[in-house]
């Protein structure tokens, strides 16, 4: 808890759940999970969407930002590891909505040819954009949310 104290009173830590740093996910993975077997993932999204992201997240002029408003703010992306796929998410708050969540995965099947990676990920971009667009519409019935495309990497730290 010190540690984490710590971390996020200088900023580095960013709530709920970020690392603002991959230096500083690979100091805790060293000094908390270094006796076992962890995978650190990154959330990315991809350049064409900040503008909308920004936009709908009615952020204001406020310092105060949850963790992956200010890396989307920096237009920082963790793409430096092996991209694993995409997933749909709707941002509210400093927490996401999954497709899943909602149900959408027995919708995505009857529209369109829908399937999934070996990670259980949308495997392309242009897919993951194709069921945002449909969940976005105002009569598909989801949490009243943005739905964008998030590339989801493993991160090497």
């Amino acid at each position: 808890m010190a540690w984490i104290d710590t971390y996020h009173e200088s900023g580095q830590l960013g709530y709920p759940q970020t690392f603002q740093s991959l230096d500083l996910a690979h100091t805790f993975k060293r000094q908390f999970l270094s006796h076992v077997a962890v995978k650190v993932v990154g959330l990315a999204l991809p350049e064409a969407h900040i503008s909308t992201f920004l936009e709908d997240s009615e952020m204001g002029e406020s310092p105060e930002r949850y963790g992956i408003e200010r890396f989307v703010m920096r237009r920082e992306n963790v793409e430096t590891g092996h991209l694993l796929g995409y997933e749909v998410l709707g941002y509210e708050k400093g927490i996401f909505h999954s497709y899943l969540c909602n149900g959408l995965e027995s919708e995505f099947a009857e529209q369109f040819p829908f399937r999934l990676n070996e990670h259980g990920l949308i495997p392309t971009l242009e897919e993951a954009e194709r069921y945002c667009t449909y969940s976005n519409q105002e009569d598909v019935e989801t949490e009243s949310v943005l739905w964008l495309p998030w590339a989801i990497f493993e991160v090497d730290v």
